[in-house]
């Protein structure tokens, strides 16, 4: 989006890359030390230099890899179709090797059909660690019809792969599933259940970034509830925290499920409503103060990009502006 600052990346993700990239590159080098001890071991067999060069060479390329900056990659799918490269490679890698050592028959780098399997457990989901085992495997059967390999040792060594794969997938599976999670916790707030700041703030730049590709306009809602110090000194924070509890739950039932609710703190909330004009905003607030009633008062200010500015720190500064007018008018 241009002119506007991108939303602070997932520590968590961030962190999860870094290391399985290092990871990666740990694996390649120990591959390339292992295959150079069994090439000088054998050395007295055919093609020991070529198999010693191209471990090598893939050493490098990982060493080579570590100083590309981390946010190079930045889509899913970009990130997809690089996992999905990767694997190919890797694969076409450890098949040559073993056609160097000859063939499946009696190479004992066949075992290396199992490296891309282990680290597509960790750093892919998994989805695209389902789609390694398929190819994993199916990279050997073929290889080694080529080959013209024992049919019953193709089916063993074949079996032993596709039974790592189901384990490795079952351990992609529930690794992704606690990083899901994890990243659910860090975006919600956890007194209310909804957004908190940076899950808000991610989902704005979000809609911004949409808007500005379609056209539609986005608004911006932001409430500061009236008196709400004087709740907490009267009745307790107990009582402050329930008040809390149910303005989130009042102000979800009033907006629609593509809409995002989020407490920006203490008793600050915000809504993102996309594709609304500001008179359309105008209305939302209206509604969503009527329905806090006199249980809960609050304050609203709105601002609408493009009209009120582009970018989600002014429309953050544009709506705060209102409330406080708005409350000053109260």
């Amino acid at each position: 989006m241009a002119g506007s600052r991108p939303p602070s990346p997932d520590p968590i993700d961030d962190r999860f890359r870094r290391h399985s990239r290092l990871i990666g590159s740990g694996v390649t080098l120990a591959v390339a030390l292992y295959v150079t001890i069994y090439a000088s071991w054998t050395w007295e067999r055919p093609h020991r230099a070529a198999l010693v060069a191209i471990v090598l060479g893939g050493a490098v390329a990982s060493l080579a890899l570590l100083a590309i900056p981390i946010d190079v990659v930045t889509t899913r799918l970009r990130r997809s179709v690089l996992a999905l490269a990767w694997t190919a490679l890797a694969l076409t890698v450890v098949t040559v090797l073993v056609a160097l050592d000859g063939g499946t028959t009696g190479s004992a780098l066949a075992t290396l059909y199992f490296v891309p399997l282990l680290f597509a457990t960790l750093a892919f989901p998994p989805g695209l660690m389902a789609v390694c085992s398929v190819g994993a495997v199916a990279t050997y059967v073929v290889a080694s019809i080529v080959d013209g390999a024992d049919g019953a040792a193709t089916f063993a060594f074949a079996s032993a792969l596709t039974t790592s794969s189901g384990v490795c997938a079952a351990l992609s599976w529930a690794q992704h599933r606690q990083r899901d999670a994890l990243a659910r916790l860090s975006r919600a707030d956890p007194l209310t259940g909804c957004l908190n700041r940076r899950g808000l703030e991610e989902r704005l730049h979000a809609e911004l970034a949409r808007a500005q590709r379609s056209g539609r306009p986005v608004s911006l809602v932001v409430l500061d509830l009236d008196r709400f110090k004087a709740v907490n000194d009267r009745e307790g924070h107990a009582a402050g925290d329930a008040r809390l509890r149910w303005t989130v739950e009042c102000l979800a039932a009033g907006i629609r499920p593509s809409d995002a609710l989020g407490r920006l703190g203490g008793d600050e909330f915000a809504v993102v409503l996309p594709e609304t004009p500001a008179a359309r905003a105008e209305q939302v607030a209206a509604r969503l103060s009527q329905a806090l009633g006199e249980r809960s008062p609050a304050s609203f200010g709105v601002a609408t990009s493009p009209d009120d500015g582009r970018e989600a720190e002014r429309l953050m500064v544009c709506a705060d502006q209102r409330l406080y007018a708005a409350k000053a008018r109260r």
